[in-house]
């Protein structure tokens, strides 16, 4: 390492920043870093000296950058003290500034009022020769009774001309607004009279067109109402014509069935009682067919029993069996009587 890199003292770095030796430092130790031989890392004494070199920069560095803040500390206090004093310094004088202009300064902001007092009245002047849409009469004479207001007492000094112009002009301007305003109401009464009256008129035609449409719908509905109680009237008269020789038909048809029932019943009476006669007759004739025929059978029997020459119970119940008695049956199934 050369005698170049090492860390000067602390007055020796301030001094440093007197003038370009701050400069001049920096590059003597950036040209001895680069002259520094180069070191075989593989060895630990080799890297050993190249961490002192960096080292030692880094305390070069540091010094160096200590110092500059010292000195920077220093300007900073004085630059403080100076600009405190300026400070002061330009209040006062502005004060005395202010104070030196005061009387210049208030006729100027009085002055620029004025200015702008009378802009404003010149723009109401201007402003008050318009006129909305639809301005009435009562709306112009209005306007032109604030005139005198709006351009005031107050001197316009050399805008004087011009103001007196804008008045005068606002003033024609509203006065020609005005009669033109009061021809056109004129004429609109006028016709809303007209209209007012072609209104009437009308009206009473509409009024009279209605009475008459009214009593002509009343004398249609009275004819209507006639020719209905009419057709009503003859209406009730066919339905009460048509009830009695409905009811004179149903009183025949009442009494052609009552007829017909009473026939029917008749006859029926008398088929019934044909009936009863001929079931008794046969009925009669059956008894008495049978009667005969159990005589008959009877004699037949006492005949052929008388036949046998034994007549015991026993051969007559044989003879039975044998079928040697007519019309008597043996039934074997037959119990006796208990």
């Amino acid at each position: 390492m050369t005698d170049a890199l090492r860390v000067p003292e602390r007055e020796e770095a301030i001094a440093l920043y007197d003038g370009d030796g701050i400069d001049e430092f920096v590059k003597t130790i950036v040209q001895e870093c680069g002259n520094l031989p180069k070191e075989d890392l593989q060895s630990k004494a080799s890297r050993q000296r190249v961490a002192s070199a960096a080292h030692t920069v880094a305390k070069i560095k540091v010094a160096v950058d200590d110092a500059g803040k010292a000195c920077g500390e220093e300007v900073r206090k004085k630059l403080d003290t100076i600009n405190a004093r300026r400070r002061k310094a330009r209040e006062a004088l502005q004060e005395a500034q202010d104070e030196v202009r005061k009387p210049l300064t208030e006729w100027e902001g009085a002055e620029a009022a004025r200015v702008e007092r009378i802009e404003a009245r010149m723009g109401a002047l201007r402003a008050a020769r318009e006129l909305p849409f639809g301005a009435t009469s009562e709306d112009i004479e209005a306007r032109i009774s604030e005139l005198p207001g709006i351009f005031g007492n107050e001197p316009y000094g050399d805008r004087e001309v011009e103001a007196v112009a804008l008045r005068d002009e606002a003033e024609a301007k509203l006065s020609d607004a005005l009669k033109t305003a009061k021809e056109y109401e004129e004429s609109e009464r006028q016709r809303a009279a007209e209209r007012a009256e072609l209104d009437r008129l009308r009206r009473e035609e509409d009024a009279r067109k209605a009475r008459e449409a009214e009593e002509e719908r009343e004398r249609r509905a009275a004819e209507e109402r006639a020719r209905i109680e009419k057709e009503a009237s003859e209406r009730a008269e066919r339905e009460a014509a048509a009830r009695l020789a409905a009811a004179e038909d149903a009183r025949k048809e009442a009494d052609r069935r009552a007829k017909i029932a009473e026939d029917a019943a008749k006859r029926e009476a008398e088929a019934r009682a044909k009936m009863e006669r001929e079931r008794e007759q046969a009925e009669k004739a059956r008894r008495e067919a049978t009667k005969r025929q159990t005589e008959a059978a009877v004699r037949k029997a006492e005949k052929a029993i008388g036949g046998l020459t034994d007549p015991t119970p026993a051969n007559i119940v044989s003879a039975i069996r044998a079928g040697l008695i007519p019309h008597v049956i043996f039934d074997a199934r037959a119990k006796p009587n208990a």
